[in-house]
Parts: C-alpha cells; sequence; structure tokens
C-alpha cells in the first residue's frame, strides 16, 4: 500500500478558494471533512487518517491537507458542501456527491 501524507495547513475563509485551487491545480482532488477534532496537530491528522478508506484508497489518493478549521459540525458540512458545488465543474474533482452527505465521523 503506497503511503499517505498528512498535512495541517488552515487558511481562513477568504483564502480557502485560492489555496485549494492552488494545491489542486492539474491534479485530481476529492474534498471531504472530519468533525470534531481539537486543536493540536496531531489529533487534526489523526482525524483525517479515519476518513482514509478503501473508497480513497482506490481512487489514488495519497495526499490529506488539511485546510478550514471550526468546532462546528454543521458550518463543516456547510464549506464541504459548498466547495464540492464550487469544483464540480473541474476535471479533477473525484467527489461523487455534494459535499455534506458522507459517512458520519468515528470521532468521539
Amino acid at each position: 500500500m503506497d503511503e499517505v501524507n498528512y498535512e495541517v495547513n488552515f487558511h481562513d475563509e477568504a483564502d480557502l478558494y485560492r489555496s485549494i485551487s492552488a494545491y489542486t491545480r492539474d491534479k485530481e482532488f476529492y474534498i471531504g471533512i472530519t468533525s470534531r477534532p481539537s486543536i493540536q496537530a496531531d489529533d487534526v491528522i489523526r482525524a483525517m487518517k479515519t476518513r482514509y478508506d478503501a473508497s480513497k484508497r482506490s481512487k489514488g489518493i495519497n495526499r490529506m491537507i488539511a485546510v478550514f478549521k471550526t468546532r462546528s459540525e454543521r458550518i463543516c458540512k456547510k464549506v464541504e458542501t459548498e466547495l464540492v458545488e464550487y469544483y464540480k465543474d473541474y476535471d479533477g474533482l473525484l467527489n461523487e456527491r455534494g459535499g455534506g452527505g458522507g459517512r458520519e465521523s468515528s470521532e468521539t
């Protein structure tokens, strides 16, 4: 199995679209969320690892970057939905449905 690289590089909402566009230029990408991570970067990475599953592995995803953080699951799902809608016409988007409808977080 290929190794997955995890990064934490938070941006405010104003820079979010620009930063995602820079990361994804000429690449395939998947937009997703993980809910309820704590403040520490190691906890964010641990939360991202819980979201890496067979579906993402089969799509060849080998890099995950946390780019936005909120303590509100409602806002998290809203931002995900807006991002998927914004990028839906990009050839590289791997999402099969709109944002906010994925499986429940395994974080407790």
